[in-house]
């Protein structure tokens, strides 16, 4: 019986002493639509704590996954890069504003967020990323 409870209490001593530290800072930023200059605010997720990959390549931990998107309420615009060129923003503004984009709307942001990117002419890599 003695070994039992020595065992037991190993056992949680070293699942509690093993847990690993989960962070994930979400915070609320203020943003501006580079269309039109309206200034909105976007919750957005700051850092996260990944611990391992799924079969689909999505991260698994303690973040939301995958990270919000900041949305421009106008005209639908998707920021999907933390920095975009003016020369970007200048060759997706005929897109942006099309019947092809507005079309697009009622999509999931990473979706319009691909077509953005692909439109600007980044990496193919990159653009199926943002599709996955």
């Amino acid at each position: 019986m003695r070994k039992m409870t020595v065992l037991g209490l190993g056992l949680a001593s070293a699942l509690l002493g093993s847990s690993p530290l989960r962070a994930s800072t979400i915070g609320t930023v203020e943003m501006t639509c580079p269309y039109d200059g309206v200034k909105f605010t976007a919750t957005l997720q700051m850092s996260g704590s990944s611990f391992g990959m799924m079969l689909d390549f999505r991260p698994f931990g303690a973040m939301t996954t995958p990270w919000p998107l900041a949305v421009c309420p106008t005209n639908g615009f998707v920021f999907y890069n933390q920095t975009i060129a003016p020369e970007e923003l200048e060759r997706l503004r005929p897109y942006v504003f099309s019947d092809d984009y507005r079309a697009l709307q009622g999509e999931k942001p990473y979706f319009r967020a691909a077509h953005l990117a692909e439109r600007a002419g980044l990496p193919r890599q990159q653009v199926t990323w943002l599709f996955v």
